[in-house]
């Protein structure tokens, strides 16, 4: 065969068929890892296994009670609490007894109209209590023979039908201005269609009847809040915010009912501008809302309107009540003003009325006639940039100390006009300027500013202190007046007004030594200044003693009397009663003698006529003297094992022999007790001195 010219090369290639070869020889290894097939055939053999385990598995705690899908975007934050009204639209059907499982993908309002037929209940924009209590039982309630005999029928107890108590379940968890579908098995099922259009929060912002830490003896009026809806639908989600003092609010405000009569408030009371035509006592218009803007903790604005606005939040539309005195700003000091909002003479008994409390008849009949101002007030901006200015963490002390005489000098002007409360009111918001104190430390503050300043601080807050302890006092809370005062002892040890009011606060408190100490100072630092008060006061505190003295004599008199009845029992008996005693004894003789009764009486019975629980097993016996009914006695050695009665014969023995060793149980009590009070060091003996003759004991004890 002749040779290709390209043969070497192709011999070459060739020549590498060993190569080739020897990767056929790793081919066992292959086989290896084909061997390993019955390992992956094992697994996939397996899942169905994995499989058969899932469908055993058991579902997690018990099934839904309940679902619930929200059908729209439009939703606000808050959810009503229990007793909360709200403004709703809904539909109830019943939920049929065939129907599936509880789903969330198989709520559908058109298939529940078609399945359920007629809703059982419908409302729009109804008012509603969640979860409110069930009503009272009517009168004559289980009384069953009166209404027989009455010929009446019997008396009803209404309950709530069982889609409302669904309903309730539902409300509890709809957020305000959330659309939703309720599908629940309870309360025999039910399947609603929820719209919640507003939660008809309402607050009492000061109370007629009200009692705090900063009470009040008496107020001729309130002021409430009742929210109404949102400004517009997008604000339900947003998270407004209220206001405080310092504040700038604005918004819009139409009349609802009162500002009407012979006395009016002022436009400008509740910030309202005065146009051209109008006067300044004329009212907001009913159907165009008239824009307002006050300044919060100005004193310039009616105390109620400022309370609700502090209440409410922004983008809020509320209804506020205002009436009587909450009517009236703090810069108001007008006889005329003053007198008109509230019953007449009510200024003339104020103080007697402060310190008396609240009286709520007086108070009820007070806020009725008083009159009445009814408002929609709708809050569209809360300007906070100035609460810098009346914020105690931020506020520079040259500031605290203006704001604070300001306030000092309202109050004293809101006294002497005899509005005692708020006079209270406005003194605390100047104390709580001073709440705040910065570190003292020498390493951060080598040059003392901040001591300095905190020094500062507490010498403006002593008169408010004062003030508003004065009134505490005048209205009977004198724990509250004390710390007031202790307060300012701290912030200046040497002040003498603080230390003698002080001391008046504690002789109410009933803290007499302490009262006396606070008296010796400030006589040591005011000298005849305060002398006069210090004496009229420690004589006042002298009788109180006396009176108490008096008192403790007449509860503990004779307690140490040998004769006192009341410890050692003493009871001795007069010769009219021992006679008595010794004519019993004669004629009871006398009937034994003629058989009339015999001396072996029937055993006492372990069984009583009268019930365990109602006989008294004590009436005849002391503890120690008392029969045993059950002996744990061996027979041998109980002296009386059929429980015989035991009968005197010689009852004058019997007294002679009772009389020593009472006498002698006397005088061995006697002596325990003088040994322990003389160790517990409340006795010591008094030894006669040497040589000086013993005194007659008159009650020796006799042989």
């Amino acid at each position: 065969m002749a040779a290709d010219p390209d043969a070497p090369l192709v011999e070459d290639v060739d020549d590498d068929a060993p190569l080739v070869e020897d990767v056929d020889a790793d081919a066992p290894v292959v086989e290896d890892v084909e061997d390993d097939a019955p390992v992956v055939e094992d697994v996939e053999d397996a899942a169905p296994a994995i499989g058969a385990e899932e469908e055993k598995k058991e579902p997690e705690g018990p099934p839904p009670t309940h679902v619930r899908k929200t059908t729209n975007n439009c939703s606000g934050w808050e959810k009503p609490y229990g007793k909360q009204e709200v403004l709703c639209t809904f539909v109830a059907w019943p939920r049929p007894g065939d129907a599936p499982p509880l789903s969330e993908d198989l709520l559908n309002i058109e298939k529940w109209s078609l399945e359920g037929g007629e809703p059982a209940a419908a409302r729009r924009y109804q008012t509603l209590q969640v979860r409110s209590p069930p009503p009272p039982e009517p009168p004559g309630f289980g009384d069953d023979d009166l209404d027989e005999w009455l010929q009446l029928p019997n008396p009803v107890r209404l309950t709530k039908a069982k889609w409302a108590l669904a309903l309730d379940d539902c409300l509890g968890g709809t957020r305000n201005g959330e659309k939703c579908l309720y599908e629940t098995t309870e309360h025999g099922g039910w399947r609603l269609e929820v719209e919640v259009h507003e939660i008809l929060t309402e607050r009492v912002v000061v109370d007629p009847y009200g009692g705090t830490s900063h009470g009040h003896g008496g107020l001729a009026g309130l002021a409430k809040s009742r929210r109404l809806g949102h400004v517009s639908d997008e604000t339900k989600g947003l998270h407004g915010k209220q206001g405080s003092d310092g504040d700038v609010v604005r918004g819009t405000i139409k009349l609802v009912s009162g500002w009407s009569g012979a006395w009016k408030p002022k436009r400008d009371w509740f910030g309202l501008s005065v146009d051209a035509g109008e006067e300044p006592d004329d009212a907001p218009s009913r159907d165009v809302a008239a824009p307002f803007v006050v300044c919060l903790g100005d004193g310039r604005t009616s105390e109620g309107f400022e309370a609700c606005l502090k209440a409410v939040k922004k983008n809020l539309v509320s209804r506020f009540t205002i009436s009587g005195e909450c009517l009236l700003p703090d810069t108001v000091l007008d006889a005329k003003q003053l007198d008109a909002c509230v019953p007449p003479g009510w200024w003339a008994d104020a103080e007697t009325r402060y310190g008396e409390g609240v009286d709520r008849a007086a108070i009820g009949k007070a806020v009725a006639k008083a009159p009445r101002v009814i408002l929609d007030v709708a809050v569209t901006e809360v300007d906070d940039t100035r609460k810098k200015l009346r914020d105690p963490m931020t506020m520079d002390m040259r500031t605290k100390e203006k704001v604070a005489l300001e306030l000092k000098e309202r109050g004293t002007r809101l006294f002497a006009a005899k509005r005692f409360r708020r006079a209270e009111l406005v003194w605390h918001d100047g104390v709580r300027l001073f709440g705040f104190l910065k570190p003292e430390d020498t390493g951060m503050d080598p040059q003392d500013f901040h001591m300095n300043e905190n020094n500062r601080g507490r010498q403006a807050s002593i008169p408010l202190l004062l003030n508003e302890a004065m009134l505490m006092r005048k209205r009977g809370a004198f724990a509250d007046c004390e710390t007031n005062l202790n307060e300012c002892v701290e912030n200046d040890g040497n002040h003498v007004k603080s230390l003698f009011r002080r001391g008046q606060v504690r002789i109410d408190l009933k803290k007499w030594d302490d009262a006396k100490d606070d008296f010796r100072r400030a006589m040591d630092l005011g000298g005849r200044a305060v002398e006069v008060d210090v004496d009229r006061e420690l004589l006042k505190l002298k009788k109180l003693e006396r009176v108490q003295d008096a008192k403790d004599g007449k509860y503990f008199g004779g307690t140490f009397d040998d004769d006192r009845e009341g410890i050692y029992k003493e009871k001795k008996m007069d010769a009219k009663q021992m006679a008595k005693w010794r004519d019993k004894m004669r004629v009871g003789k006398e009937k034994r003698d003629k058989g009339l009764f015999s001396d072996q009486r029937a055993p006492v019975s372990k069984k009583s006529s009268q019930s365990h629980k109602n006989y008294d097993w004590t009436a005849s016996y002391d503890t120690t003297s008392r029969p045993k009914i059950y002996s744990d006695q061996d027979a041998s050695s109980d002296p009386n094992p059929d429980n015989k009665p035991v009968i005197v014969r010689d009852l004058e023995g019997e007294l002679d022999e009772i009389s020593d060793e009472e006498y002698e149980a006397q005088r061995e009590a006697k002596q325990a007790y003088y040994n322990q009070q003389i160790g517990l060091g409340n006795m010591r003996v008094q030894l006669p001195p040497p040589g000086a003759k013993k005194p007659d004991d008159a009650k020796t004890p006799r042989q």
